[in-house]
């Protein structure tokens, strides 16, 4: 991990701000990600879409942008299998630029630093998630009845 750590930020990462989120899931839809690769794969980009989309709308709000398509975001995901007893645990560990790329007049790409999500921000973030994380599995034709009531999942910022 060690390796993998200084390859990131000695190679891919940018020297830029960096923020960690996480997705935690309901034990009950963990387990179907564990044994799914698609579902997994699909709710991985129902997270990820809406930090994206978070990142897009305080940029487009902070820097004056004409459209939420000018912002340019990047990052990496860790998708863990397993939790510290080594019960299976599949969540989410996502390192994301904590600001957006646009591009200048020149050409150029020019990276923008955001100032950290409010707690309102954040909680916005996880009910996008939430909402899209219900789509996939109605589409995987595992609907989630009740998932809206009883939400013992957690998606959250570090």
């Amino acid at each position: 991990m060690a390796d993998l750590a200084a390859h990131l930020i000695d190679e891919v990462l940018p020297e830029v701000p960096v923020r960690q989120w996480v997705c935690s899931l309901p034990w009950r839809l963990r387990y179907a990600l564990a044994y799914d690769k698609r579902l997994c794969t699909d709710v991985l980009n129902a997270f990820v879409g809406s930090i994206r989309r978070s990142l897009r709308h305080r940029a487009k709000r902070e820097l004056g942008l004409r459209s939420v398509e000018n912002a340019q975001f990047g990052g990496v995901t860790f998708i863990q299998r397993v939790d510290s007893s080594l019960r299976l645990n599949v969540h989410f560990h996502s390192l994301v630029l904590d600001g957006v790329y646009v591009r200048e007049k020149t050409g150029e790409l020019r990276f923008h630093a955001l100032p950290g999500p409010t707690p309102e921000q954040v909680a916005e973030v996880a009910r996008w998630t939430q909402e899209r994380i219900v789509r996939v599995f109605e589409r995987h034709g595992r609907p989630l009845e009740g998932l809206d009531e009883a939400p013992d999942g957690r998606c959250q910022q570090k």
